[in-house]
């Protein structure tokens, strides 16, 4: 199947059950609330330790729940037009052990990135300072930076996710068994996908970037009022978090889509024999 094609009904099929949206837009800032309630707790006494140990048990297997059932459900409705949600987060808790070693490996990879951040501050420098006189007229330190940023960017948001969605969802769905053929031929299908990547850069420019970019349009503080900064703090938070959720969700619909084909045909997108 053409990559466009997937890529046309991943979108529409995006849409189609108003109840995971609602699901996933309140679960996700009750799982902030639980959070944030998680790090007041003290550590004074045993039974705050213990405490501490169980909701984040319960923050962990809340977070599984919600984002992989909604992986489980964009690999499934292609298959089944009567899938049901509950089934779906359910079968995200049964296979929390591989979905935890697919998150392991993206903290792994993020760690790495961090080492690469460390260089911004000084390798940029570094790398004028060796260039020629006639070049350093044009090439200046803070656009080095500039693009020692969007590489880090790009490599902790679209490149380590690209690399492991197709596994996760995989894993998600299938337990163990995603990481065997069918794990591997959805994960050759989706890199091997020029729309694959293009929608998680849109994603992640659009969840990311945009989000963070909106946040920090604070008004100015000389003239506005405290009723008038509650007002655009809430309009900021409201459209940054809608178009995390729909960057998310549109990540969540394309690989999933990817899945379910390679889970029931084994041909690659491109229409050859999956191996």
């Amino acid at each position: 199947m053409p990559s466009l094609t997937i890529a046309r009904k991943a979108f529409f099929g995006c849409f189609h059950d108003w109840r995971l949206w609602l699901i996933q837009f309140v679960g996700t800032p009750l799982l902030y609330v639980l959070f944030y309630g998680w790090i007041l707790i003290p550590v004074a006494s045993t039974m705050y330790v213990i405490l501490n140990l169980l909701v984040a048990i319960a923050l962990l297997t809340a977070c599984i729940a919600l984002y992989g059932g909604a992986l489980n459900y964009f690999s499934e409705r292609p298959l089944n037009e009567n899938v049901q949600l509950k089934q779906m987060f359910f079968r995200a808790l049964r296979n929390i052990l591989p979905i935890l070693i697919c998150v392991a490996a993206v903290y792994v990879l993020w760690m790495l990135v961090d080492k690469f951040d460390d260089l911004q501050e000084t390798f940029p420098t570094y790398l004028r300072s060796t260039l020629s006189a006639s070049l350093r007229k044009h090439i200046s330190v803070s656009s080095l930076e500039n693009i020692f940023a969007v590489l880090a960017f790009a490599l902790r948001w679209i490149l380590i996710p690209g690399l492991i969605l197709p596994f996760l969802a995989t894993a998600s769905n299938r337990g163990f068994r995603g990481f065997g053929s069918v794990g591997f031929r959805t994960w050759k299908n989706a890199v091997s996908s020029f729309s694959y990547w293009l929608v998680l850069t849109i994603a992640a420019i659009v969840g990311i970037f945009a989000t963070q970019k909106i946040l920090d349009l604070t008004p100015d503080f000389a003239k506005s009022t405290y009723r008038y900064e509650w007002v655009s703090l809430i309009i900021r938070l409201v459209i940054s978090y809608s178009l995390a959720l729909i960057a998310w969700m549109m990540t969540c619909s394309f690989i999933g889509r990817y899945a379910s084909i390679t889970a029931t045909s084994g041909v690659e997108v491109g229409g050859k024999p999956g191996v």
